[in-house]
């Protein structure tokens, strides 16, 4: 059963800049992008590099391995090796904690 967890604070993120936070055994990577907050796997499918190192490019994370792109909202594949889709998950905010659904 999927449960939120308390991962970060909306205070500590720098906009478009990834978050790595450990929930459980899952990566996830965190990120405000145009005031919104979003999370999704921090692992690219196509090596098992970690996303969080890499950029956000408007609706793109970019896997600085070897420069698979996935769409922040859908975590669907859009561009390089990238193996296939990454798991997006359901974020709440309440006040300064952001929450994520794992």
């Amino acid at each position: 059963m999927a449960t939120f967890h308390k991962v970060a604070k909306v205070s500590e993120l720098t906009p478009n800049e990834l978050k790595p936070v450990l929930i459980d055994k899952t990566e996830v990577a965190v990120v405000s992008v145009a005031g919104k907050i979003l999370a999704f796997s921090d692992m690219c499918p196509h090596a098992m590099c970690t996303l969080s190192p890499g950029t956000v490019a408007g609706d793109r994370a970019i896997c600085e391995c070897h420069g698979s792109e996935f769409n922040i909202y859908t975590g669907e594949a859009m561009a390089g090796p990238a193996g296939g889709a990454i798991p997006v998950y359901q974020v709440k905010v309440e006040g300064d904690d952001i929450y994520v659904e794992v």
